[in-house]
């Protein structure tokens, strides 16, 4: 049966989930889901996820919503025997992805904090760069998980990758962040989840999206408070 992922192109937790399905290489449907025009709060989506919130994902009978829980909800049941999986089943081993999936958590929320996105978007503010500090936090403490490391959980590509990258990437699309100065090592592992070869199949549109939206509501918010 195929899976269904309720999904917005914008949305990044959307996005990291589908990431996840097109690692792994899953037959999937997108059933779109606009937040923009409240979709996510009709009963008919209400009645999929009464959280009204996206991703979520249909898969038979079961659903289950929250793109962290999706991503390893995944891995656990379609991800092929590996040495190098992306969520590893040795109980140390995901220990390590499951504390950084918990972490990106809060990452997010450093850099997000930093763009302002539903000041920007919903309101008439603007970025808040007294917060720039917090996003060199975040860069800070994922350098320090990268270590001399490939990538935040080890040598290998895990799901922590993807949704402790998408911060990152966010900045630079929405913002045209790239002060890398002090954090080389970070810089060089966005650009390798940047080169997985189903990247820009699962991102290259929302964030050409949500990037226009952002610029061009922040222009607004600016022009608007002279």
């Amino acid at each position: 049966m195929v899976l269904k992922l309720y999904f917005m192109p914008a949305s990044p937790p959307s996005r990291n989930a589908l990431m996840v399905i097109n690692a792994l290489g899953l037959d999937h449907e997108i059933k779109p889901v606009n937040i923009m025009k409240g979709e996510q709060k009709q009963p008919e989506y209400l009645a999929v996820n009464p959280r009204g919130k996206v991703p979520a994902l249909q898969d038979g009978e079961y659903v289950i919503s929250e793109s962290r829980a999706i991503a390893c909800y995944l891995c656990n049941k379609y991800e092929k025997a590996s040495e190098n999986k992306l969520y590893p089943t040795c109980p140390q081993a995901r220990g390590v992805v499951d504390q950084l999936l918990y972490a990106s958590e809060n990452i997010n929320d450093m850099v997000v904090g930093y763009l302002n996105i539903g000041g920007v978007l919903f309101g008439s503010a603007v970025v808040n760069e007294d917060k720039v500090t917090e996003l060199h936090k975040a860069l800070a403490l994922t350098n320090t998980f990268l270590g001399s490391n490939n990538y935040v959980a080890g040598e290998h590509l895990t799901i922590a990758d993807f949704f402790t990258a998408s911060s990152f990437i966010l900045a630079e699309e929405l913002h045209d962040f790239n002060d890398y100065t002090n954090y080389p090592a970070v810089k060089a592992w966005i650009n390798k989840v940047r080169a997985l070869p189903y990247f820009d199949k699962t991102n290259k549109e929302g964030l050409a999206g949500i990037s226009k939206m952002y610029k061009d509501k922040l222009a607004a918010n600016k022009a608007a408070a002279q």
